[in-house]
């Protein structure tokens, strides 16, 4: 706790032989917590110097001067009383905060508090997130199965379903056709134009129907 000694037009001076110093701490309340005196060259008394001023300072535990401890800000007197007639008095006041618990700083503890809030709504937020994601993933989730034979029959594909200009030239062959793959009943009247039959293809559809009428007659 810093003080100084004046003379009689307030310039500092050094303390000097016959010089007394008072303490007194004050309870956030404002009663008396600790008094107590000092000569000028008291062990607790430590003399710096600067640019030629020379400042005391009263070093002392909290435990030493604190009374019975309250927390909360205390505050102090140190008073100089010279050794001349003038009985000179010069005053020094501060203060200092203490506090009783492990809980000592409150902003510390509101910033920790404002970190923990947005570390639990980042991760409620991350989980969200985590469950929309997964929701769509399984909206999008396509299962591929193999077709099996006769799977899709005849009857399955409307009228005019697919069209000649999808189906690209020699799209099927005549290997890809087994024996009676086609009979007469599936083929309507007028069902294949002259300007749907490419050159030769009206030879190889008489081939066809010879070898089907071969196969049926035996």
């Amino acid at each position: 706790m810093p003080f100084f000694a004046a003379d009689s037009i307030g310039s500092p001076v050094a303390l000097a032989d016959g010089d007394s110093v008072f303490l007194t701490i004050y309870y956030p309340s404002g009663t008396v917590a600790f008094l107590d005196t000092l000569a000028y060259n008291g062990a607790a008394i430590t003399v710096s110097t600067f640019s030629g001023w020379t400042v005391y300072n009263w070093k002392a535990a909290i435990a030493d001067i604190d009374g019975t401890p309250v927390e909360g800000t205390y505050s102090y007197w140190i008073i100089v009383d010279d050794n001349t007639g003038a009985a000179l008095g010069t005053p020094s006041k501060g203060t200092f905060q203490l506090y009783t618990t492990a809980d000592f700083d409150a902003t510390l503890d509101e910033n920790a508090a404002i970190l923990d809030s947005l570390q639990r709504f980042t991760k409620a937020a991350t989980d969200s997130l985590q469950a929309i994601l997964d929701s769509l993933q399984a909206t999008l989730d396509v299962n591929v199965v193999s077709v099996a034979a006769d799977a899709i029959e005849a009857g399955d594909f409307k009228t005019a379903a697919i069209d000649a200009d999808a189906i690209a030239a020699n799209a099927i062959g005549s290997s890809e056709l087994a024996a009676g793959a086609i009979s007469y009943a599936e083929i309507t009247a007028d069902a294949i134009g002259a300007s749907e039959l490419a050159a030769d293809a009206v030879t190889e559809i008489v081939t066809a129907m010879w070898n089907y009428v071969l196969v049926d007659t035996g």
